[in-house]
């Protein structure tokens, strides 16, 4: 079973760096329709004037200082954010190759799409893969999970970790217009809110197994013994496979960014 899934389960969070490298390079990119194109040439928001501080008695006058205000990026068209989204991202630790990449938001989308419906963008994620195998420990007829390899995806969060929150939901919110118009073209409409609070609270949900875990193989692949777990979504259990002390990280850190992106969206 392929693994490597973990920055999808953050979905939100991990914006940034799942907007690198979700398709093929001979994947063609989806034919965006004129009316929606249109809609990405505007800005976000309509940049803001700085403020100019009230007009006060003169005794005041001094104690009062002009306030301004950052302006709102003005967004590019959708087929021409890739640039963007690079420099928006360029202070952050992320591998070059990550960058190298084409449509970045379009591939992002179905990223968050799939994630919030409980499946595994395979092909788009699979440069996540570990370069490990997947190991497990046998003890006569019983099959476990192996912890150790918990410890092929604590690089993952060691990167995502110095992307401070509060910062890639800015970014998050400064892109919503070209995200909507990147879910049209897959024929989804929902907000972008409930897209990621849909996949927040699965993440929210995730059970934190410190016991060991039996495994059990009917064929090729690899199942949860545990019928519950071995219920949950592709999305569910690609993420458990990090391990407990990973998955309570991914939690803390999808708690931090979700405050930030509702508190920026109120």
């Amino acid at each position: 079973m392929r693994t490597g899934f973990i920055l999808a389960g953050i979905g939100a969070a991990l914006i940034i760096i799942l907007a690198i490298q979700f398709w093929p390079d001979n994947e063609e990119a989806a034919e965006v329709q004129p009316a929606l194109e249109s809609e990405t040439s505007l800005s976000a928001a309509s940049p803001l004037d700085e403020v100019a501080a009230e007009e006060e008695p003169s005794s005041q006058r001094e104690q009062v200082a002009a306030v301004e205000v950052s302006p709102e990026p003005v967004l590019p068209p959708l087929r021409e954010s890739d640039d963007w989204v690079r420099d928006a991202v360029a202070q952050w630790p992320l591998p070059q190759q990550w960058l190298a990449r084409d449509e970045l938001i379009e591939r992002l989308s179905v990223v968050l799409q799939n994630a919030a419906q409980g499946r595994l963008p395979r092909r788009q994620l699979s440069f996540l893969t570990p370069s490990e195998g997947f190991p497990v420990l046998k003890d006569d007829e019983v099959i476990f999970l192996d912890p150790a390899g918990y410890t092929r995806y604590t690089p993952y969060l060691d990167l995502l970790e110095k992307i401070p929150p509060a910062r890639a939901a800015q970014l998050l919110t400064q892109m919503e217009p070209l995200l909507m118009v990147a879910f049209a073209l897959l024929g989804e409409r929902t907000p972008l809110q409930n897209v990621l609070r849909e996949i927040a609270g699965e993440i929210e949900a995730l059970p934190e197994i410190d016991a060991p875990v039996i495994l059990v193989q009917p064929n090729v692949m690899y199942l949860y013994a545990d019928p519950e777990l071995e219920s949950r979504s592709e999305f569910d259990k690609q993420l458990l496979r990090m391990g407990p002390d990973n998955v309570r990280r991914l939690k803390a850190y999808v708690a931090d960014f979700m405050a930030s992106f509702s508190a920026q969206t109120r």
